[in-house]
């Protein structure tokens, strides 16, 4: 069944949104509201209502925040299971705008168990454990287009080999460049986070090992 495109149902200063209609799955893409933005809530609560009648049959209601500025602010979000619920939706994305990444889902179901980033980082490897890992603040965040190109090729390998299952994705850096993966699994447990050696991946992505290669040593985040 081909998808059916909806284009401009919403139309509300810089808000702009469409929807895409397939067996099962509508979704709302929605320009013009960014992470961070105090209106952002207020944003998606509007697109949502006004797109209602375009998605309300669908089992899965999914709507896609497209952040052309505020993708680094995705991490956290101040909509949760119970605001989704209340829109009528089951699910919240932000991709970023520049690279069409999806870096932060929310759902209308309970949300991962948090974890201490200590407890991820203290392993070896490409280690994972059940839950939300939570990153200090202090570790200097980095969007994907303040990355390299060789870690950009790794930033979008980890989100191919993800694929759906990505719940969040956060680089940051901590004695080197560092991306943590937190993906859905069926529960128990509801996630787990996987922490990827970015820099060190991309470092030897540049010096020749394949791009194939690379995303074989990622097969951990396959959910």
């Amino acid at each position: 069944m081909a998808d059916n495109i909806l284009k401009g149902v919403f139309k509300d200063g810089a808000l702009v949104a469409s929807v895409i209609q397939k067996e099962g799955h509508a979704k709302i893409m929605l320009k013009g509201a960014e992470p961070g933005d105090a209106a952002f809530a207020e944003s998606i609560g509007k697109a949502a209502a006004a797109c209602k009648p375009h998605v309300q049959d669908y089992a899965e209601r999914e709507l896609c925040a497209v952040a052309m500025t505020g993708a680094g602010n995705a991490e956290t979000l101040p909509i949760g299971q119970a605001e989704l619920e209340a829109m009528g939706l089951t699910k919240l994305s932000v991709m970023d705008g520049a690279c069409g990444v999806v870096v932060r889902v929310v759902e209308a179901e309970p949300a991962p168990v948090p974890l201490a980033y200590g407890s991820l980082r203290s392993s070896t490897g490409l280690p994972d454990q059940p839950g939300l890992v939570e990153i200090p603040p202090d570790f200097p965040r980095k969007m994907h287009k303040d990355l390299g190109d060789a870690q950009k090729k790794v930033f979008e390998a980890a989100a191919q080999v993800a694929g759906r299952g990505i719940v969040r994705l956060v680089a940051f850096e901590d004695g080197g460049l560092k991306l943590a993966v937190t993906l859905k699994d069926a529960p128990p447990p509801r996630a787990r986070s996987v922490l990827v050696p970015l820099g060190s991946f991309a470092d030897d992505l540049a010096k020749g090992t394949s791009y194939e290669d690379i995303a074989k040593r990622m097969l951990q985040l396959r959910t």
